[in-house]
C-alpha cells in the first residue's frame, strides 16, 4: 500500500470514528420540560356539551412543553380559579354591552379528581368534568376556572396555568340551516295581500333537549333581537314540532314536523307584529 492508499485509508477510519461520537441535537431536550394548560394560552376554551337528562362530559387537558415526549409519568394537580378569573377575562375581552361570563354554579358539575396522569411517551393528560345540563340557560356564559397547582418533576409555564372552560351548548337539532319560506298576511283564516319570500341561512339554538330557538322570517341575529324576535321549536316524540313565542313574541297558532332522517324542519305559523297577523310556511334544512 502506497503512502496515499494509507492516508485515504487513515482518513475514512477516522471519518467512522468521529461519526460514531457525533450525537444529533435533536436526540436530545433542546427546552426547558413545562406543563401547562392546553388553551390556556386564549385565556379560554370551548366544549361542545350536549343538553340531556344524564350527565355529559367535558374535558381539561394538561400538556408537557419541549422538543421531546416525557420519559417517565408525572403528575400535575389543578384547582379552581376564582370568580376574580373570570372578572379579568370579561374586563379584558368582552365588549361593553355583550354578555359577560359567570361562574357555572357547583351544583351543576362535578370532579371526580382534580389530579391528571400524564404517562411516560405521551404528551398531556385530560380531566373529565361531568356536566348536569338540566336547568343551564342558553343565553347565559357559563365558565369553570381553572389552574395548575403543582407538578412533581417539571416545572409550571407560568404565562399558561389558568384556563376557563365554557360551553357551546347544543342538541339534536340545533345548528346551521338554510330557510326557506312564504309569508303573508292573513286575515279572516285566508291570506290578505301579496306573499314576500324567504331564502336565507338560520342558526338553531339549543333551549334544552328537544327545543331550539329561531329568529322569526328576516330578523337580523342579534342579541337585541331575542326577546321580540325569537320563536321555538319543540320537537315531540312522535316527530310533530309544537311552536310558541320566545319572550315577547305572539304566536297564534303553528306546528309542523321533523324529518330525522333529512335533518328537515316544515312548518308553519300565525305571529303578530303590531296589530297585523302574519303566516310563514317555512322549511329549515340542515
Amino acid at each position: 500500500m502506497n503512502m496515499k492508499s494509507l492516508n485515504i485509508l487513515v482518513l475514512f477510519i477516522s471519518l467512522i470514528i468521529l461519526t460514531g461520537c457525533y450525537e444529533n441535537p435533536i436526540d436530545t431536550e433542546q427546552y426547558f420540560k413545562q406543563v401547562y394548560m392546553v388553551g390556556a394560552a386564549d385565556k379560554i376554551f370551548f366544549s361542545d356539551i350536549y343538553y340531556d337528562d344524564n350527565l355529559d362530559t367535558a374535558f381539561v387537558s394538561v400538556a408537557t412543553g419541549g422538543s421531546k415526549n416525557i420519559d417517565k409519568n408525572i403528575q400535575v394537580t389543578l384547582v379552581n380559579g376564582t370568580a376574580d378569573d373570570i372578572a379579568a377575562y370579561n374586563k379584558k375581552f368582552v365588549t361593553s354591552g355583550s354578555v359577560r361570563y359567570q361562574g357555572l354554579p357547583s351544583s351543576f358539575y362535578e370532579i371526580p379528581s382534580m389530579t391528571v396522569l400524564i404517562k411516560g411517551g405521551d404528551v398531556y393528560g385530560r380531566i373529565p368534568i361531568k356536566i348536569n345540563t338540566v336547568g343551564m340557560k342558553c343565553d347565559s356564559l357559563y365558565a369553570i376556572p381553572f389552574k395548575i397547582s403543582s407538578s412533581t418533576d417539571y416545572s409550571i409555564n407560568s404565562k399558561d396555568t389558568v384556563l376557563l372552560l365554557s360551553f357551546n351548548m347544543k342538541n339534536m337539532f340545533s345548528g346551521t340551516y338554510q330557510a326557506a319560506g312564504a309569508k303573508v298576511g292573513w286575515l279572516n283564516g285566508a291570506a290578505s295581500g301579496l306573499p314576500t319570500t324567504l331564502s336565507a341561512t338560520r342558526v338553531l339554538t339549543a333551549v334544552n333537549k328537544n327545543t331550539v330557538r329561531f329568529f322569526n322570517w328576516s330578523t337580523a341575529e342579534t342579541t337585541a333581537n331575542i326577546p321580540s324576535q325569537c320563536l321555538t321549536l319543540t320537537i315531540n316524540s312522535d316527530n310533530s314540532v309544537s311552536i310558541n313565542g320566545w319572550n315577547q313574541l305572539i304566536i297564534n297558532k303553528g306546528g309542523g314536523t321533523y324529518n330525522p332522517m333529512k335533518k328537515l324542519f316544515t312548518i308553519w305559523y300565525l305571529y303578530m307584529d303590531g296589530t297585523t297577523q302574519y303566516r310563514v310556511d317555512e322549511t329549515l334544512a340542515m
